[in-house]
């Protein structure tokens, strides 16, 4: 019996280990990639991953397309049925750099929403004309009915012609 509660504890305390590594190369990396990639860095910085992070880039792809005046010619369904966020960054309203800082300030708070926005506009490469982009490691399935997201970890996309490598560390 205490044979088992030592081999317990410690797979409990490897499982520890390796969630803190995981945690010291996103922090190193959302140091090392701040310059290159200030979106990434935010979102490493702030713990921010899996859904959330979907969430946050597609809601950040719909606030660019506004901003350039574009429709919107696909909707996150399910996203936006029950997110008034969503539903506001998915709108085919053009808006204002003002306008979107203060929808994005309702979601990560009025000190980070200039940063993420404009990292995410610097990272993306987008100058003056916004198109849909998925980062390389967010592929989005579209079925009739609703879109599902998943992650796919360690892909490259390209956009534009430039390849998008998601740094390693940065979860």
């Amino acid at each position: 019996m205490e044979e088992e509660k030592l081999k317990t504890r410690i797979d409990q305390l490897e499982s520890e280990v390796t969630r803190l590594k995981e945690l010291v190369m996103t922090l190193v990396g959302s140091v090392q990639y701040r310059n290159d990639k200030p979106y990434w860095a935010y979102l490493a910085q702030s713990m921010t991953y899996g859904e959330k992070e979907t969430e946050l880039s597609l809601m950040l792809i719909g606030i660019c397309r506004r901003l350039e005046g574009e429709e919107q010619p696909i909707k996150p369904k399910r996203l936006c049925e029950n997110n008034s966020y969503m539903q506001e960054a998915y709108s085919n309203e053009p808006m204002t750099e003002k306008e979107a800082i203060e929808l994005l300030a309702q979601v990560v708070g009025p000190v980070d929403a200039p940063e993420v926005l404009h990292g995410f506009i610097k990272q993306s490469q987008i100058k003056s004309n916004v198109s849909v982009l998925f980062r390389s490691d967010v592929r989005a399935v579209l079925s009739f009915s609703e879109w599902q997201f998943c992650v796919a970890r360690g892909t490259c996309a390209t956009v534009g012609g430039t390849a998008l490598n998601r740094p390693r560390g940065l979860c």
